[in-house]
């Protein structure tokens, strides 16, 4: 596995910055508000009746992890923490690619921010291979009839000398999205050529499947035998890539871990485009 260490303080305030202090100074003050009414208390908070993206709730339980690390004299990071580090990580390598901004926006948004997430997560990883990144390259993807059900998609374009790679992102972690679901978002998509402006040579499919390591080597295998999603593979030729995401003790110390394989049948013509995840994130 590849390793990035990460300054959680750091971290935190590149997230501040990027977010924007107005921003997250009103999500605090509806979390404030709404903990004394349908929203909980304390630890019990409920952001998602509160309407806070899921990105101002790993800021705001990181900021409590490292501030009690702080009162503590010590110890060890956060699942939040380590979240926004790697988070962090994501942004230093993106923040400067095409339509990032609209990223930020979909990091805000309740409904997108979850999947922007992940989107990032991928993102960053063809970036490291040396992909410049399009977030705005795609035409028409939000008038998908898939967009914004339970499984919404994102995508991106990754460009590199004569390759460009469209890369589709789907978190089938999420409630309510089943194996059909990805299947019928998936033929669509690829069967709507005029949804790509240009001649896309290659597409890349990325499911999400979890968000715990505990039964990653269960989820991965799962989803790569699939019989729905194996068939795409075979149908299209299209490389579809199953990651989970989440915390591992290494060496006595938590750290964040992104770990992924190629679905059975994956054309290995094409591994040259794939970015795998397969990496580490150390709290320093």
């Amino acid at each position: 596995m590849s390793s990035q260490k990460i300054n959680l303080l750091e971290a935190l305030d590149l997230l501040e910055l990027v977010l924007g202090k107005d921003w997250l100074e009103e999500n605090l003050k509806i979390i404030k508000d709404g903990s004394y009414s349908h929203g909980g208390f304390g630890r019990n908070i409920d952001f998602k009746a509160l309407g806070i993206a899921h990105v101002g709730k790993t800021w705001y339980k990181a900021r409590e992890e490292t501030i009690g690390m702080e009162i503590a004299g010590g110890g060890l990071p956060g699942p939040y923490s380590l979240s926004a580090a790697a988070m962090a990580a994501d942004i230093k390598v993106l923040k400067d690619n095409i339509g990032f901004d609209g990223i930020i926006d979909a990091l805000k948004d309740p409904k997108l921010s979850l999947i922007a997430m992940q989107q990032m997560a991928i993102a960053s990883g063809y970036a490291l291979k040396g992909y410049n990144i399009d977030f705005t390259g795609l035409n028409g993807l939000d008038g998908l009839p898939f967009h914004g059900s339970a499984a919404p998609v994102n995508a991106f374009i990754a460009r590199g000398g004569d390759n460009e790679v469209m890369i589709m992102c789907i978190d089938v972690n999420m409630q309510g999205v089943s194996s059909e679901a990805v299947s019928s978002i998936a033929n669509y998509l690829y069967k709507q050529e005029g949804q790509v402006e240009g001649t896309i040579k290659q597409r890349v499919l990325y499911l999400h499947v979890g968000d715990t390591l505990k039964e990653a080597v269960n989820l991965l295998q799962h989803w790569t035998d699939h019989a729905k999603i194996t068939r795409l593979t075979g149908d299209y030729g299209v490389p579809v890539l199953v990651y989970t995401t989440g915390l591992k003790i290494i060496t006595n110390l938590p750290v964040y871990v992104r770990w992924g394989r190629l679905v059975k049948g994956s054309n290995e013509t094409f591994i040259q485009y794939v970015y795998i995840p397969d990496e580490v994130i150390l709290p320093v």
